[in-house]
């Protein structure tokens, strides 16, 4: 994989975020969680619905699959 290439699972979380319309602000606090996914899913939480997330999640895995079957 080129260093331009993104790996499948980065893309799904810069996906993931940017369907969830988080602010930079918010973008940095849960990415300083990123050790720590249980922290970091109970932070999206308080600031997003499941639902919110839900359909953030399926609308990037979707399309990641589709990405990366292709390649």
């Amino acid at each position: 994989m080129s260093e331009e290439e993104e790996c499948p699972a980065c893309s799904l979380i810069d996906c993931f975020y940017k369907e969830l319309n988080l602010s930079p602000e918010e973008r940095k606090a849960v990415e300083k969680l990123h050790d720590d996914p249980q922290k970091a899913i109970a932070f999206l939480r308080k600031i997003r619905t499941e639902d919110e997330l839900r359909r953030a999640f399926m609308k990037c895995e979707e399309r990641n699959k589709n990405l990366y079957e292709r390649s």
